[in-house]
Formats: structure tokens, C-alpha cells, sequence
């Protein structure tokens, strides 16, 4: 997360990362590098020879990075402004660029893009209607400037005179996953734990100050029992609840604290889903430079009165990786027939077997069934959502066309950037941001998982097995049973504000020419917080402007 701006030897202006790691980045990553994450893996200080080595490495065999362990996200840099930007293959840190005749600008945080890049260039109307939308998404790499793209994780781009050049280095698909045999899936499911362990010892604090959000699901309470009874990481607890007055809130709560008291949670920190107050949370959000989407991050600078918060932990990403019920479809479509035989080892029940059966046939046709972008609202100008339908139409088709068969999981990992307002909203609250669902080493492992191993009985089969220690009561609920209060009835909600004509490329020009008195709930968020956004960043662009005039 860059800082403090200094110059390198080569021409470059290249930035500092105090969060967390205090050492200086220019002097710990050398002459010509510039690191986000993974420096420790690669690197080691005062090995000269390996430093030479690794970037000749990035500079005549890009291709081969991915034979370098772990995640790592960096930047090399060389005289005359040519540089080579790498985004790691879990993708938590982003990489924005900019390159110009006038300028290349390269970083982690959109803010500095805003600040640095030609003030003529205005927001790209699709990849803001993308972001503000129900699956956030940057349409083939598109920010919110004009102009100005995001790195695909897994990739690495070449920026120079002649242009940019995106490659992509990382693949996780397989062409043939077998079925598993019990020894096989055994280790999978120890593989798993061990992942998972690795990467808590190595991303928690020992002394404290990590914060789990907890929903009291499978995910976040697999993690809070390795964190805690596997690794005794000092651990704090943030979950959102029904309202007060809600039949489900004691349930919930009482759950929740009944892991916690067995696990020895230092402290707990409970909020009710009253969407006015978490909208309003949002709206009073640091700025970031970025959109603000987190509800429970935005939460941070207030728990941060109580006690000291340096990591935060999530279970973000293990619904679509481990057997959450977005990869039902997969199960149908590969589940042997013998799967269907016993009714007690199916995912759900009797349902299952007409599931298997629409499935199987999509499969044969040509037509599976994908996790793609939703359309957009009709809170977006029309020629935005016609442009919207065309780029979702095209990705389904890169996707059916795609040779491997496990097309769920490839559409689920295209929509994985959504990690990128995880990592700008946390940079906003001065927080680190630790999702060992997300890393390369997870990834890679649901990669060589046949869909079998995450059901039948129930879901996430594997990611059960794995937590060890966790009795089964929090193993067998019903998952995040308060989140049924966010997701009824869209309703209508007072509006009658005007939007700015600035934002009439992007928004639907009935709105502007006659606000009208009511919106639908989820249109008025997307409206304040499109407003909210192109206000800040006009007020950055001014800010900069002051600075480079002084």
C-alpha cells in the first residue's frame, strides 16, 4: 500500500508501504523493484546473486513465474520508463496502470490513477455500472477512468513506448480431473488443512489485534477454530446480526457466543442489519480513493476506539471454491450416476436428482449453467446496459468455448475481482486484509477437486472435514440465517434529488430531467454512492492539481 514518494535510480518515481511492514520499500526490494506482497518468499536481504537472477527472470522469461512460489505482486521497473507489473495469482493486491506518451503511472490504490493520470480523462461509464452493480466486476480490465486498466490476477502486463502488452502466467484449470479415490481425497482434505494453518500462522498477528468477521456460517467459523484453538492467535470477533426485535436475533447471537466462549474470544462486537444504518456507514467511510462497498469494514474506525485492529480475517471465497451452493451446477454436471443412488449422500435431498438430470442435459447441449454477471439495474443509461448485455454475452462465450470442463469454476474465478474493494477499503481503514480462501495455494487446490469431494451429504464436504477440532453444531446449522433480512423485497424509498449532468452519460436520463420521488432501495445505494464517488474524485483531482501548481 504505497505512501511516502521517493525516486529511484532509473527515472522512476516509486512509493513506500509503512502498513504493517515498516521497512522502506525501495531499499528493502533493491534498485528497480517495487513490492505490494510476496518479497519475503522470493527474496532474501543481501542474497545479491538471487536478486540478479530473479530479475532476469522478469525481464527474459516473464512466462516462467509461475514457477516462483507463493503469491507476489510487484513491479520492475527499468530507465525510460519501461516497466513490467506482476499481479499475484490470488490477486489480493491489486495493480492499476496508466501508460501514455506523457506518462505511465502504476500502483495498488486507484486514488494515486486519479491523482496522476491526465485530468482530461473522465469515468468510463461500463466499468463503473459494472462496479456498482450486484457482483462487482471490472469489464476485460477496465477501471473506473478512462484509459486506465486493472491486471488480471495471474498476469503480468509490459508497459513501454510501444504500448502494453497483457500475459497471462498462471492457470490453475485442469483438463481432466479425475474422481477421487478415498486415499486421494483424504489428502485433499489434509492438504487443505495444512493450506490453511500455513497461511493463518503466517498472515495473523501473535500479539493481537486480528478481528475475525464471524457470520457464525461454516467458512468464518472453520477459521476462528484454527485460528484460535490450532494456532492461539489472540483473536476479536465482528458479526452482523438480525435487528433488535428479529425472531432470528438471539439464535444468532447465542451461537455466536457460544463458539466464542469455547474458543476464548478476547472481544465481540455485534451489529444489527438495519439497512439505513449500514448504508448510512458506507456514506460515512473514509475516503479511499475508490468505491466503498465493505459494510463491516467501514465499521472499523469505530470498534478501533475500543481496541487496537491490525489484521482482519475473512472467510470470503470458500462458498465458490469449497462446495458453497454456487457450485451445485458443477455437482450435477460430473456426479457419477451411483451418486444419485443412496438419498443420504446426495447435497440437498430428493431435488438433487432433477437437478443431476437438468444439469447433465445443459451439459451435453452446450449450454451449462455459469455464475455470470447479473444485468444491470435500469438505474443505468441505456446504451450502458446494451453495452453491459454485449460484454456478459461475449464472456459466456469465451467460457462455454473453454476446451476444460469445469466451466463453474473458470465463470466464478473471472468474477473473483471483487477483491479488489476488499483491498481498498481496507487500505482506507489502515487495516491488512488476510483471506486464506484466496490464495494461490487455495486456489490451486480446488482446482484438482472433483466436484464430488464438496457434497453429498450436505455442502462444503471437504471444508468440513478439514476444521478438525470444530464441533458439529457449527458444523450442521443452517448458514447465515440474518442475511435473509438483506436480501427481501427490493422497496421503494424516498429519492427527489437531482444527480449531476456530469453523470448523465452514465445514468439513465430520466432521472435527471424528472427525479422522481421514489427509488427502489438498491437503486438509491447505487446513486448515492456513484455521486459520492465522482465527488471525491473530483476534489482529489483539485487537491492535485493545488500541489502541482505550488
Amino acid at each position: 500500500m504505497w505512501r511516502q514518494v521517493c525516486t529511484s535510480d532509473n527515472g522512476w518515481v516509486i512509493a513506500r508501504r509503512p502498513l504493517l511492514e515498516a521497512e522502506e520499500l525501495g531499499r528493502a526490494a533493491g534498485p528497480g523493484l517495487a513490492f505490494a506482497e510476496g518479497e519475503g518468499r522470493l527474496l532474501r536481504p543481501g542474497d545479491a546473486d538471487a536478486r540478479r537472477q530473479f530479475q532476469a527472470l522478469v525481464d527474459q522469461c516473464p512466462d516462467r513465474l509461475d514457477t516462483l512460489p507463493g503469491d507476489f505482486t510487484f513491479v520492475r521497473l527499468r530507465a525510460g520508463g519501461a516497466a513490467t507489473a506482476v499481479r499475484s495469482a490470488g490477486g489480493r493486491a491489486p495493480v492499476y496502470y496508466h501508460a501514455s506518451s506523457a506518462r505511465t503511472v502504476v500502483t495498488t490504490r486507484f486514488g494515486a490513477i486519479a491523482e496522476l493520470a491526465p485530468a482530461h480523462l473522465g469515468l468510463d461509464p461500463l466499468a463503473n455500472a459494472c462496479l456498482l452493480s450486484t457482483v462487482p466486476a471490472f469489464p476485460d480490465g477496465r477501471a473506473p477512468i478512462h484509459e486506465t486498466f486493472l491486471l488480471p490476477a495471474g498476469h503480468y502486463v509490459v508497459l513501454g513506448a510501444h504500448g502494453r502488452r497483457v500475459t497471462q502466467y498462471w492457470d490453475p484449470l485442469r483438463r481432466f480431473v479425475p474422481l477421487p479415490s478415498p486415499r486421494s481425497a483424504l489428502e485433499h482434505i489434509q492438504h487443505l488443512r495444512s493450506q490453511l494453518l500455513r497461511y493463518l500462522e503466517r498472515e495473523l498477528d501473535p500479539n493481537g489485534g486480528n478481528l475475525l468477521l464471524l457470520s457464525g456460517g461454516v467458512d468464518s467459523s472453520i477459521l476462528a477454530v484454527l485460528s484460535r484453538h490450532s494456532l492461539n492467535r489472540p483473536l476479536m470477533t465482528l458479526s452482523l446480526v438480525p435487528p433488535d426485535g428479529h425472531p432470528a436475533r438471539l439464535g444468532e447471537v447465542s451461537l455466536i457466543n457460544r463458539l466464542g466462549d469455547r474458543l476464548g474470544v478476547e472481544h465481540r462486537w455485534f451489529f444489527g442489519t438495519e439497512l439505513d444504518h449500514l448504508e448510512s456507514a458506507l456514506v460515512a467511510a473514509p475516503d479511499s480513493g475508490f468505491h466503498f462497498f465493505h459494510f463491516m469494514l467501514a465499521l472499523v474506525p469505530q470498534l478501533r476506539r475500543e481496541r487496537a485492529i491490525r489484521v482482519v480475517l475473512g472467510g470470503d471465497f470458500a462458498d465458490d471454491l469449497f462446495g458453497g451452493p454456487q457450485l451445485l451446477p458443477a455437482w450435477a454436471a460430473h456426479a457419477p450416476a451411483g451418486s444419485l443412488l443412496l438419498r443420504d449422500r446426495l447435497p440437498v435431498g430428493r431435488r438433487d436428482w432433477a437437478r443431476w438430470a437438468k444439469h447433465r442435459a445443459r451439459k451435453w447441449t452446450g449450454n451449462p449453467q455459469l455464475a455470470l454477471p447479473p444485468p444491470l439495474s435500469a438505474v443505468f443509461a441505456p446504451a450502458v446496459r446494451l453495452e453491459h448485455a454485449e460484454w456478459a454475452e461475449a464472456t459466456k462465450g469465451r467460457l462455454v468455448s473453454d476446451e476444460r470442463p469445469f466451466h463453474h469454476l473458470a465463470a466464478l474465478l473471472a468474477q473473483r475481482d471483487w477483491v479488489v474493494t476488499a483491498w481498498e477499503a481496507s487500505a482506507a481503514v489502515g487495516v491488512h486484509r488476510a483471506l486464506p480462501f484466496l490464495s494461490r495455494e487455495a486456489i490451486e487446490l480446488a482446482a484438482v477437486l472433483h466436484p464430488v469431494e464438496h457434497f453429498g451429504p450436505g455442502t462444503k464436504k471437504a471444508l468440513r472435514a478439514a476444521a478438525g477440532e470444530i464441533p458439529p453444531k457449527f458444523l450442521e446449522r443452517h448458514e447465515k440465517l440474518h442475511w435473509s433480512a438483506l436480501g427481501e423485497p427490493d422497496p421503494l424509498v424516498p429519492w427527489g434529488r437531482n444527480i449531476p449532468e456530469g453523470l448523465g452519460f452514465l445514468v439513465n436520463p430520466q432521472l435527471i430531467e424528472c427525479p422522481p420521488p421514489y427509488v427502489r432501495r438498491s437503486e438509491r445505494s447505487s446513486l448515492e454512492l456513484l455521486m459520492l464517488f465522482a465527488d471525491r474524485l473530483n476534489r482529489r483531482r483539485a487537491q492535485a492539481d493545488l500541489r502541482s501548481a505550488d
